[in-house]
């Protein structure tokens, strides 16, 4: 019989920073194993490969198999008539080519669909609709600590809260170019690790995961931390491949309290350009947009937000791009209005540009006024007053 795409229910509007229309023939990558695995996404848009009524089962009657698609897995399922299903089915093509080059979830239906009759249905057959089992070699309870992790061990699942989640952003080589995100866990231990994905891996997972929950994980690449980017105490990282598996835990993950150490702004005085950093200050002062133009012709948005801590030391913070704009505009606004704003920066850089600066990136996590103990003695000490200024600055001082 001839192939068809089809959706269940409306297509879903593609997230905000989609580029581009949706192609209406694109299917919802990695759909198949996202339902098995018992995440809540939007109606997919699958093809129908087959469908076909079942024979040799005598204790049911009009049972009728499908081979469901989402261009890179497929499956079998059940479609039991005796059963209430209510759904919408929404057509979009019909007599259309195989899309994507799909493989099997499941080894077991694949050794069926290789030229075997269908054996009678078991307790193991999946029922379109109804609760779908974990998928094979997926995580396990079996949970290995982080510390225990090593490059060379392939059959492993860690448990974690996720302490960090940064945004979504474009890389540019000049191999190739994409996205990517990353995420910090911690475990009931102590233990951190860094997770990154890229391009499609990354749309795949980056609205699934929530800074906060906790989530068991499998199968990812675990190779040696990039140490120029990551500053976590962890010598290793993990990057998550087409067939790594994350399910949001139903507890979460409790373990020892996660204390930052941040940097005093007079300590940067001395600190070596390029060095990460966490800092947390008082906003004394929100600068305007600026366009700057890089070395290689582009153009970027930078915002400079003045911060100091109980040093009363004052260090300029450069936002650049996306955080310019709604960051800075969200500080703009409480710090126009006199609403007294204490900011976290996480992951940011020691930079030089007359005089000692924080540079953030794509990979810098902000924090406003938050509910920590580094943050009540600023609270206590209130804004300086006026007449105190200028502040004594860390931004004249030897360039190291």
């Amino acid at each position: 019989m001839s192939s068809s795409t089809c959706s269940v229910g409306p297509l879903e509007q593609p997230p905000p920073d989609a580029t581009g229309p949706a192609d209406p023939l694109e299917l919802t990558p990695y759909a198949i194993r996202s339902i098995n695995v018992g995440d809540d996404i939007p109606p997919p848009l699958l093809q129908l490969l087959s469908f076909e009524k079942m024979v040799g089962d005598p204790n049911d009657n009009d049972r009728y198999k499908l081979v469901l698609s989402d261009g890179t897995y497929m499956q079998v399922a059940i479609l039991p008539t005796k059963a209430i299903i209510v759904f919408t089915l929404d057509v979009k093509k019909t007599d259309c080519h195989l899309l994507g080059k799909p493989r099997y979830l499941f080894k077991e239906q694949e050794e069926q669909m290789l030229g075997r009759e269908t054996p009678p249905p078991t307790k193991r057959a999946l029922k379109f609709g109804a609760d779908l089992p974990s998928p094979q070699n997926g995580p396990s309870e079996n949970i290995s600590p982080i510390k225990s992790l090593n490059p060379y061990q392939n059959n492993w699942t860690i448990k974690g809260c996720v302490t960090n989640k940064r945004k979504m952003h474009k890389y540019n080589t000049p191999k190739c170019n994409g996205q990517v995100f990353s995420f910090d866990i911690i475990d009931e231990e102590g233990c951190e690790i860094r997770i990154t994905s890229f391009d499609k891996i990354a749309e795949l997972h980056y609205h699934r995961i929530e800074q906060g929950a906790s989530y068991v994980m499998s199968k990812g690449t675990v190779k040696d931390a990039n140490k120029v980017y990551n500053k976590l105490n962890s010598q290793l990282e993990i990057i998550l491949t087409e067939t790594s598996v994350l399910k949001r835990c139903a507890l979460d993950v409790v373990g020892p309290d996660k204390k930052t150490r941040f940097t005093p702004i007079d300590e940067l005085l001395t600190t070596t350009n390029n060095t990460l950093i966490d800092v947390i200050g008082v906003v004394v002062n929100v600068g305007e947009i600026s366009v700057i133009r890089r070395k290689d012709r582009c153009v970027v948005n930078k915002r400079i937000v003045k911060i100091n801590d109980m040093s009363t030391l004052t260090i300029d913070v450069n936002l650049w791009g996306p955080s310019s704009e709604q960051l800075g505009n969200d500080l703009k606004n409480m710090h126009t209005s006199g609403t007294f704003v204490i900011l976290v920066v996480q992951n940011a850089r020691v930079g030089y540009f007359n005089g000692k600066v924080i540079n953030a990136s794509a990979s810098t996590a902000f924090e406003i006024n938050p509910s920590i103990p580094e943050a009540e003695p600023l609270r206590l000490r209130g804004p300086i007053q006026q007449s105190l200024d200028p502040h004594p600055s860390a931004l004249h001082c030897k360039n190291n």
